[in-house]
């Protein structure tokens, strides 16, 4: 090619209103917009992530700590957010079926707190 035979071209600009193509390969004149969704109540992020954790009806992990004088029960999400938490003495003078038996009301008083059963227990 001689340099009488190139063609040569420029640059031009398109509008973005005017690049944005249709599905057909048209071009649009309006711009794509977000949709948002509103919504009339509005929900801290703790208590939306209660409510969630509540439909779940995910599996909750139980930690207890058994002194000689206070026994502590916790109960965690899969997601390990403390749901419920419960502290008694032990009253080891009372003797061991007297331990166990706290043992099993503090845990049923934890689960009781956290809105599980003992069925959703990891």
């Amino acid at each position: 090619m001689t340099n009488s035979q190139e063609q040569t071209t420029s640059p031009t600009e398109v509008p973005l209103e005017e690049a944005v193509p249709k599905s057909n390969g048209e071009a649009v004149t309006e711009l794509p917009t977000e949709e948002v969704l509103v919504t009339e109540e509005i929900v801290e992020p703790e208590e939306l992530e209660a409510q969630q954790e509540k439909k779940s009806g995910g599996k909750v992990w139980i930690g207890f700590d058994l002194g000689g004088t206070k026994m502590l029960c916790k109960a965690y999400s899969d997601k390990f957010k403390e749901l419920g938490s419960r502290r008694k003495k032990t009253k080891s003078r009372k003797g061991d079926k007297s331990i166990v038996d706290r043992m099993i009301d503090t845990i049923e008083e934890t689960l009781k707190e956290a809105e599980r059963s003992k069925s959703q227990i990891a």
